[in-house]
């Protein structure tokens, strides 16, 4: 309606983000309703994968899009998109079966961490705080989601002027590293999809993230380099995207695995908001460490910090002994 102004943006940023909190929970929570626990580790990596083709193609439509379009009927179209999924979801049949079975599937910690029928908000989450706590390795696999997103910030907020200043590239070469890490996802939860029941859960997230850390470090690589510095810094962002459902794939499926139907959505959540609060804390660092040191210093030092996080998974032994 040409009526747009900025405070526009961040009241309508709030309401997706509010609203998509109550997405992410229902969606994993819907998976173990509609599969049985051996094929939660394929199922899991199928879906990413769908989400990685999903993100590409969008990516491509979009800017066609507004190129022939605009911007307001894209938004129109994108938005329509939406409620047709919700749609879609909404004829989705779960199978008492499958649920029945896996509300059976209980362990003593479990049965001590069930809600009450008659519970406010705050404590179904202090179940959920109670859950993770009584159960260590979940506990400890939350830190690790929540260390692993702090150690990306760097790149996640200073890729746009890494693009510019150290790879040399515009707009273009902010794109195709986006791209190659969304194709790096997609390739990895193909592979997944197809061979990962072969491999323990836990060789695949020490694997990942290793993987995910020291192409992150790599990715200094290109300030030290004269030519060739868009296409090197490309495959190294394609391993850190390869590196990244390795390591959350298994995870996420173990979550499922051990924690009660009736529970998953709550502690996901609560798992949720560990990891997203460092976002906050990671965006801070970041930006007061790039004034005294350089980015590419920036990016070894917390790839290498993330590719080492595995170590404290090598020396748990609840880690091991579970996955």
């Amino acid at each position: 309606m040409g009526q747009l102004e900025v405070w526009h943006l961040f009241v309508i940023t709030i309401l997706n983000s509010l609203l998509e909190c109550f997405t992410s929970p229902a969606e994993v929570s819907s998976v173990p309703r509609l599969l049985p626990p051996s094929m939660l580790l394929s199922g899991n990596a199928m879906s990413s994968s769908a989400t990685r083709v999903a993100e590409l193609a969008g990516l491509a439509v979009a800017g066609a899009l507004i190129a022939t379009i605009g911007i307001a009927w894209t938004i129109l179209i994108d938005a329509g998109l939406f409620a047709l999924s919700a749609l879609i979801m909404s004829r989705v049949g779960y199978p008492e079966a499958l649920t029945a079975a896996n509300k059976g599937y209980k362990t003593s910690i479990e049965m001590d961490s069930l809600p009450s029928d008659k519970s406010s908000i705050f404590s179904e989450m202090a179940e959920a705080f109670h859950f993770l706590r009584k159960h260590a390795l979940l506990l400890i696999v939350s830190i690790l989601f929540a260390f692993v997103n702090f150690c990306l910030m760097p790149f996640n907020v200073l890729r746009t002027p890494y693009v510019i200043e150290t790879l040399h590239a515009g707009a273009g070469g902010l794109s195709l590293l986006s791209g190659l890490m969304v194709g790096g996802m997609l390739l990895s939860g193909v592979w997944l999809t197809q061979r990962g029941a072969n491999y323990r859960k836990s060789v695949l997230v020490i694997s990942g993230i290793v993987m995910l850390g020291l192409s992150y470090a790599m990715t200094a690589l290109p300030a030290y380099m004269t030519s060739f510095q868009l296409p090197v810094a490309a495959a190294f962002c394609l391993m850190m995207g390869m590196g990244i459902p390795l390591a959350t794939t298994p995870l996420a499926t173990y979550l499922m695995e051990v924690t009660p139907s009736e529970m998953l959505g709550r502690v996901y959540a609560l798992q949720s908001m560990l990891v997203l609060s460092v976002a906050p804390l990671g965006s801070l660092v970041s930006g007061a460490l790039a004034d005294w040191m350089t980015m590419p210093v920036l990016f070894i030092v917390f790839g290498i910090m993330l590719a080492m996080s595995a170590g404290m998974l090598l020396f748990s032994k609840s880690f091991r002994s579970a996955l």
